[in-house]
């Protein structure tokens, strides 16, 4: 089980979003990011090419959707902060397994995670999910984010709510008109014997 823990933590690299609960007195809700990038591991694992560019470029996202962030990188398990409650944790692949790395300058998980963050009207669980979702269809299955949410009350807008859809116009509309009746030209037609005997004599 510590395996697991130990791998799930560092293997991947985390975001912990901590969402302050809101006041009965409604103010700004301060929003807190730790984002943490972990490229060095043991000889067994070994390093990830892009786990800090990877949390450099989360950390920039956050920042401008207006985040506190604290980054943090090659931290060790006894460095990680606990999650508390309003904290929701996410991992770029499931406990015991390896986070592909990529073949830019960011890790596969983190180029589907900046996508969904940066669109207006996705909710935080609806952010993770939709970065599931990508990266799970390109990994052909081979890499499964996982999260560990302890968020509670109103859902959180990360990058703010969707745009409000343009209300047209009000006008008075008359009553729909009826399709004018099209006039049928009768054409006279010969039976078809008569057609084929020609002009009668």
């Amino acid at each position: 089980m510590t395996t697991r823990f130990r791998l799930a933590c560092f293997v991947v690299h985390g975001l912990v979003l901590g969402h302050a609960a809101a006041a009965t007195v409604p103010k700004p809700v301060p929003r807190v990011a730790l984002v943490v990038g972990n490229a060095k591991y043991e000889s067994a694992v070994g390093s990830l090419r892009n786990a800090v560019n990877d949390a450099k470029a989360v950390a920039k996202t956050l920042r401008g959707l207006g985040f506190a962030v604290i980054e943090e990188h090659n931290v060790t398990r006894d460095e990680l902060l606990k999650a508390v409650a309003g904290s929701l944790i996410a991992f770029a692949t499931d406990a015991g397994r390896t986070a592909q790395d990529g073949e830019g300058v960011n890790g596969l998980y983190t180029e589907e995670l900046l996508k969904n963050l940066r669109t207006p009207g996705l909710t935080i669980e609806q952010v993770f999910k939709r970065t599931r979702a990508g990266v799970m269809d390109r990994s052909a299955g081979g890499q499964i984010p996982a999260e560990y949410s302890r968020l509670v009350g109103d859902d959180i807008f990360l990058a703010g709510p969707a745009p409000a859809a343009s209300q047209p116009a009000t006008t008075t509309t008359a009553p729909p008109v009826q399709p004018a009746e099209r006039a049928i030209k009768a054409i006279p037609v010969q039976p078809p014997d008569a057609a084929c005997l020609g002009p009668q004599r």
